[in-house]
Parts: C-alpha cells; sequence; structure tokens
C-alpha cells in the first residue's frame, strides 16, 4: 500500500505536485459518480415507465380532438397504424341512458384483447364516467385472480415460493368452482382460506387503487343488493378481465345474459357475469368476434331493469359492428 501524505509529510515542492494530482483524482471521481448516476436514474425511469404502460388505463373520450381527415382519434381507419374503435359511439350509448336517467350512473369501457399484435392493446374506450368508483354488483374476479396469485412477490429465499403469495392449489381449485357456476359459497371459503375479506381489500386496493373497496362478502348475482361495500370503476374492471383473459380464465365465465333480456349479436361469443340489484345491472365480459377479443364491463345504477339491459344489448351490438369492420 502506498504511503498517506498526511502521515508522512512530503517536502513544499512535493505538495505543489501532488495538489494537481488530487484535483484530478477528485474530478475523475465525480465524473465517475455522475455517470454512474446518471446510468441508474435512467434505467429507473426506463423501468417505471415501462410498468405505467403494462397496467395503463389509458380511458379515451369523446372529448378528444379530431384527427385532420374529420375522423375521431378512435376511428377505425388504419393510416398504417394499428386498429381502433369509434369511442365517440360507445360515448353515444351511455349520453342517452345518462340524459333519461340524470340521477342514475353509467360506465361502460371495451378494451381490445388484442392477438400477434394486430389490435391496440392496453387502451380501454369507455365514456367519462369509466373513471367513476360505482357499487360493484356480481363483481367475482378479485377473489379469483387474488387467489391465482396476481401481483404476489415470491422470495424462495424465505424458504417457500409462495412466502408472499395467498391463493394455494385448494384456493385456486374453489375459486374456479366460484367463476364457474358464480358459487358464492365456494368464493366466500377461498376468501376466509386467504385470510378474510379485509385481505381481499388490501390486495384489491394494492393492485388497482385507493378508490376499489371489497368489504362485503359475495352473494348470488340476484342477491347482489348485499354486496353494499364493494366498489370499483368501468374502466378498472376490463383491466381485471385482461388479466383473467391471459390466465385463460374466460371459460369460467359462462352465465347467460339473455335471461336479463339481453340480445347477444349473431357469431360473438360471450363469457360473462353479471350482478343485479335496485334496477342496476353490472356485466363483466370476455367476447369472441370475427376472430378478436375484447373484454367489456357494463356498470349501471338506479336506471332500471329495462334500460340497463337494453345498455347492454346495444354496448355489444355497437362492438360486433365495429369487430366486423375492421376485416374490411
Amino acid at each position: 500500500m502506498m504511503p498517506q501524505s498526511e502521515h508522512f509529510p512530503c517536502s513544499p515542492r512535493n505538495k505543489k505536485q501532488s495538489r494537481p494530482v488530487r484535483v484530478w483524482v477528485i474530478m475523475l471521481v465525480v465524473a465517475v459518480l455522475v455517470l454512474v448516476g446518471g446510468i441508474s436514474g435512467w434505467r429507473l425511469v426506463a423501468q417505471r415507465h415501462s410498468t405505467v404502460e403494462q397496467i395503463s388505463t389509458n380511458v379515451s373520450t369523446d372529448k378528444m380532438p379530431s384527427d385532420a381527415d374529420g375522423s375521431s382519434p378512435n376511428s377505425l381507419a388504419d393510416n398504417g397504424s394499428k386498429p381502433k374503435l369509434d369511442n365517440q359511439q360507445f360515448s353515444a350509448l351511455v349520453k342517452k341512458q345518462t340524459t333519461a336517467h340524470p340521477k342514475g350512473q353509467v360506465g361502460v369501457s371495451v378494451m381490445l384483447l388484442g392477438t400477434m399484435g394486430q389490435l391496440d392493446t392496453n387502451h380501454i374506450y369507455g365514456d367519462t364516467n369509466a373513471e367513476y368508483a360505482m357499487r360493484a354488483y356480481g363483481l367475482y374476479i378479485p377473489v379469483y385472480l387474488m387467489a391465482h396469485n396476481i401481483g404476489c412477490v415470491q422470495t424462495p429465499a424465505k424458504g417457500s415460493p409462495l412466502d408472499d403469495c395467498w391463493g394455494d392449489e385448494e384456493s385456486q381449485r374453489l375459486t374456479d368452482d366460484m367463476m364457474r357456476n358464480m358459487d358464492p359459497v365456494a368464493g366466500n371459503a377461498a376468501i376466509d382460506r386467504m385470510g378474510g375479506i379485509a385481505k381481499v381489500n388490501d390486495w384489491m386496493i394494492t393492485m388497482y387503487g385507493d378508490k376499489n373497496s371489497f368489504m362485503s362478502k359475495l352473494t348470488s348475482p340476484e342477491e347482489s343488493v348485499r354486496q353494499i361495500s364493494n366498489h370499483t370503476w368501468s374502466s378498472n374492471a376490463v383491466i381485471m378481465l385482461q388479466s383473467v383473459d391471459e390466465r385463460a380464465g374466460a371459460d369460467l365465465m359462462n352465465a347467460d345474459l339473455t335471461g336479463l333480456g339481453v340480445r347477444i349479436p349473431d357469431g360473438m361469443i360471450v363469457h360473462a357475469q353479471y350482478g343485479k340489484a335496485d334496477g342496476s345491472y353490472n356485466v363483466y365480459a370476455i367476447v369472441e368476434d370475427s376472430t378478436y377479443r375484447a373484454a367489456v364491463s357494463v356498470m349501471t345504477e338506479s336506471i332500471g331493469d329495462d334500460d340497463a339491459s337494453e345498455l347492454i344489448t346495444e354496448t355489444l351490438a355497437e362492438l360486433h359492428r365495429q369487430l366486423g369492420a375492421l376485416h374490411e
């Protein structure tokens, strides 16, 4: 090891010669720190940007300006980019109901579930009410996703890869039964197994934001009025549906919407769940149509059974029309 000047004083001449060296060393160290800090900062920003884009809830509204050719920015015209839906048509359906029911609430959201990069995935089409938190009647999906460990942190160093996760094989079996039959008994058994309703509530807020709540246990779709403490919003529901679809869970959703007075377009396959309470319907669906897939959430409060069913019917019909146009 080289001797240090503070321990072995040198001559005045040597001191003068050592100062420029020390200055250059200090400048070099500072430059390296700046460079390393810059690279680390860039990596952190890039990582955060990637994460934000991955869970983007980019909700289009009908207030966006038009393109130069007069079409909506969300029109079906390709123009060399990925196909997009016409958001203004969905907004018009919502406006029709909110005008007829000024004291009611309506939220409609659609997310294209693209395959092989054909569609603009992670882009949600919805009206301005799609961000309004409403009672999440019939929303079983959070329990399913939690049981399947969406968002868990696996830490094998602690001894088990599930130390920081929630669902085990039995929880997943229970929630699969819950989804398949809209069975609240199986769902509530899974909730208890994962630590109780407060744990589900904490998970949902952590994953999807503090406007969510899940403090009421599950009921049958026809008794959804008892789920008064569960809240989410329409655009958030399609994000959850995307996670269900990614885990091949759509086939577990088989509620018959025609029993609610909903008309399904010819050729469209609808994997759905629903909740019904006090003149309000909520429908959460993954649809297959014209070789494409989409997540659809229609949430209503106090607009009446008939108009709620009509809104769901019109939303599916408009989506069917637009998906069919993607082939033209």
